[in-house]
């Protein structure tokens, strides 16, 4: 078998001459160009429409009080100290809310999804772009960058270690091994609590694909590459003392915030105590269930870049270090407890970058295939022009039949999900029912989806032996693949959205089983009609709320500077406003009150879904109404606060 040969396409340039000035522009630039128009959308576009989780809250409560020393509360320690610098950054400027707190994140999504780049000429331009391509449709790059979390840090400070130890290998500078010291220790002490465990995913990576590439070049050669001499001349003490400098600079804010080196502590702290200990929201494993869940896409044409790579035999070290990479990353995330939904982005790394190696070769040409043209007889370029367009008319059919497949798949879904499940909830006892019910008559829609479900994946099967007679298994596999691909991302991103945005307050996304509901915007919106009214919009009205002072409730009440937090409801008694937690009694608060409740959260399991309800779960995040648990405040109003009449001296 000859080794693969990736023919890039040659971009046509468009050239424009203005003031002597010579502007050449080409097809590549303008892919860019959309690309980070697109990227700017997914990542920005109703940023601050989501309310803050819990563990955003905290991070951006701890920034808050720092930049507004008069806001309520008492100081909280950062989980990652160079997100709170950021975070300080933004609420300097633009003040506190939901916005701003995840606005920095967001732009580091950004670069990070362009971050392939760096690489350019090491992948070339085509596998760069198709990297790029898949970051920026990836669901769990896009709900990192969309919330104010320190892993899209961590895994810009793995990209920025790399790169520079890439470029020590290719020139021997100094300068370079250097910054990839200081981008190494900024990794484990500045980005986020288990930092460490990614620095430790890339050293095994580093380590054994040395090894791998070192035993095959002795092999072919009968000598060892200079790995050892390289690393030998590496400036350790140099960069070691700049690491040091520069991690201290950015953790105490050059300086003017000391009590930072506290944040490092913290987040190293929290990261170990990850390792035995699990998250209050996932589990073990959880990264690895998030990957498989919302980038199965990634899965599929990652593992097709292995075994290509594999039956080939084309390994260079890049691949290599991917490979390793990958099955170091889904061995931590096996066994590190303190895993979270955002440390998915540990395995999609070397997923996405696998997949760009496959999906590259999705359009290199099969240049021997004996294709069916007609009576005439085609010369190799009429062929070659017959084998493209056959491998882009498979592509669209095979899109075609995947939307109508996911359609009826929805319906037959929301079928079992309106059935009543039996006793033991057992998948078998809802699929009878479901079918005794369709024998009878009575679910005509799903009757017609269950004929459509099997023509349709006959026809794909059918489409296959049919393109195949015509273009060959080749271009008609590539054609499949690439309409596999199509439908897959665009799904992908539609999952991400939806979990982002519409879907932000609902726990039936794995993402965030435990869900703050939108109504904390209204909770607050009241607060600020009632401070209007009493204070002329000072916020300086008196608030006393039983709820943790670095949870959501306190993020509402950021600049209600009279507010005081409390673990009983004794200090309530008496109090003009109060929130406190819902009870089955009344509180006895000393007097007449008027009170509202506001959802505050709604957690969900997996673990509680019945039958076949995992389906419609799957398909279109649907639950059976029962299934989730509320947790609720309540704003109590006294009678003349109620009233509008002022309070006395």
């Amino acid at each position: 078998v000859e080794p693969l040969q990736v023919i890039e396409p040659v971009a046509e340039a468009t050239t424009q001459t203005t003031s002597g000035v010579r502007v050449t522009v080409t097809a590549e630039v303008i892919a860019y160009i959309v690309l980070l128009l697109l990227i700017l959308v997914v990542r920005l576009v109703a940023l601050g429409d989501a309310p803050l989780s819990q563990g955003e809250a905290r991070q951006a409560l701890a920034a808050w009080r720092t930049v507004s020393p008069e806001a309520p509360g008492s100081d909280i320690i950062a989980d990652s100290p160079l997100m709170f610098g950021l975070q300080s950054i933004a609420f300097s400027i633009l003040g506190a809310s939901e916005f701003s707190a995840r606005l920095m994140s967001a732009l580091v999504g950004i670069v990070f999804t362009l971050s392939p780049l760096l690489f350019r000429p090491l992948l070339g331009s085509a596998r760069t772009f198709v990297l790029c391509l898949l970051l920026t449709f990836s669901p769990v790059v896009l709900l990192t960058a969309r919330e104010s979390s320190g892993m899209l840090l961590a895994a810009g400070f793995a990209v920025l270690t790399l790169w520079s130890v890439w470029r020590y290998w290719q020139s021997a500078r100094a300068a370079y091994v250097q910054f990839g010291i200081v981008t190494f220790a900024s990794l484990i002490f500045l980005s986020e609590p288990a930092g460490f465990v990614l620095a430790l995913t890339l050293v095994i990576a580093g380590v054994v694909a040395s090894w791998w590439s070192a035993g095959d070049v002795e092999l072919t050669t009968g000598e060892r590459p200079p790995v050892r001499e390289r690393w030998s001349a590496v400036p350790w003490l140099s960069g070691l003392a700049l690491a040091v400098v520069i991690v201290l600079l950015l953790a105490t804010g050059f300086m003017l915030y000391p009590s930072g080196l506290g944040m490092v502590g913290q987040a190293i702290g929290t990261g170990l105590a990850g390792i035995f200990t699990t998250q209050p929201d996932s589990s073990r494993a959880f990264p690895l269930l998030i990957s498989l869940f919302y980038e199965l896409i990634l899965w599929l044409f990652g593992l097709l870049g292995v075994i290509t790579l594999f039956r080939r035999g084309e390994w260079t070290f890049v691949e290599r270090v991917l490979v390793v990479w990958l099955v170091a990353a889904l061995l931590v995330a096996l066994l590190y407890a303190g895993g979270g939904a955002q440390h998915a982005l540990w395995l999609t790394l070397p997923l996405a970058a696998l997949s760009s190696y496959a999906l590259v070769n999705l359009f290199v040409d099969d240049r021997e295939a004996i294709v069916w043209i007609g009576s005439d007889i085609a010369d190799g370029e009429q062929r070659l022009r017959y084998v493209r367009i056959g491998r882009l008319v498979i592509a669209l059919c095979m899109i075609t039949l995947l939307f109508m497949l996911g359609m009826h798949l929805r319906i037959v879904s929301n079928a079992f999900l309106n059935t009543a499940t039996a006793a033991d909830g057992s998948p078998f006892a809802a699929i009878t029912s479901v079918f005794e019910r369709v024998m009878a008559g009575q679910l005509q829609l799903v009757r017609i989806s269950f004929v459509w479900l099997m023509i349709t994946s006959l026809f794909i099967l059918i489409g296959y032996f049919l393109g195949a007679s015509l273009w060959g298994n080749q271009t008609t596999l590539q054609g499949g693949a690439l309409g596999l691909l199509i439908f897959g991302l665009l799904v992908a991103v539609g999952s991400g959205w939806r979990a982002a945005v519409p879907g932000a307050s609902s726990p039936a996304e794995l993402w965030h089983t435990q869900a703050t509901s939108t109504d904390m915007f209204l909770l607050r919106q009241t607060l600020l009609d009632i401070s209007d009214r009493q204070t002329g919009g000072f916020n300086e009205i008196n608030v006393v709320a039983q709820a943790p002072d670095d949870g959501v409730i306190a993020w509402v009440l950021r600049d209600f500077e009279n507010t005081r937090f409390t673990n009983t409801i004794d200090e309530a008694v008496g109090a003009g406003i109060a929130i406190l937690p819902a009870t089955s009694e009344l509180p006895a608060l000393g007097g007449g009150y008027l009170g509202q409740n506001f959802l505050v959260e709604r957690t969900w399991n997996p673990l509680w879904l019945q039958g076949m309800d995992g389906l419609a779960w799957w398909t279109q995040r649907r639950l059976r109404d029962n299934t989730e648990v509320s947790h609720v405040t309540v704003l109590w109003l006294r009678q003349d606060v109620f009233n509008g009449i002022p309070a006395a001296p």
